[in-house]
């Protein structure tokens, strides 16, 4: 059985949001992509994306155990992205943006540069701030990613 890369799998959704056009640079800012970092979205770092591992599970049904056989697993990663404006609506539209084109790069990239079988989409839950002179607004994204050990 070999060991699950967790990092690499981390390190893969960084490496794919920042080098495609669509997510690099967004609302003409540069993305900035932060793994199993402290959560602090601040203004000055948006658009912001904090990449964490969230959950695991190797249900009973889906393993293969004995001889050379592997085991499926599957990872919970959550996004949490965040936008800043001056102006609340302002800010929900750069946010929504951003959960857009981040979606399109992951959609895109199902195997995560090869990290993983296959990633989903489980949803997420919004976040809204009032921060210094303006509005922090977020999004989480939940991403299962099934991966053989």
């Amino acid at each position: 059985m070999s060991t699950i890369d967790y990092t690499a799998i981390e390190q893969a959704i960084k490496d794919l949001l920042l080098a495609d056009e669509r997510t690099r640079e967004i609302n003409g800012r540069t993305l900035t992509v932060a793994l199993e970092d402290a959560f602090q979205p601040i203004p000055d770092k948006c658009p912001w994306v904090g990449v964490y591992l969230d959950s695991w599970s190797s249900e009973a049904t889906r393993e293969f155990i004995g001889g050379a056989q592997s085991m499926l697993t599957t990872i919970v990663i959550e996004l949490w992205l965040y936008e800043y404006s001056l102006e609340n609506a302002v800010g929900a539209q750069k946010r929504d943006a951003l959960l857009q084109n981040v979606k399109e790069v992951l959609k895109a990239n199902r195997q995560l540069n090869s990290t993983v079988l296959v990633t989903r989409f489980l949803g997420g839950e919004f976040d809204s701030a009032k921060v210094k002179e303006g509005f922090l607004k977020g999004v989480s994204l939940r991403l299962e990613c099934e991966v053989r050990e």
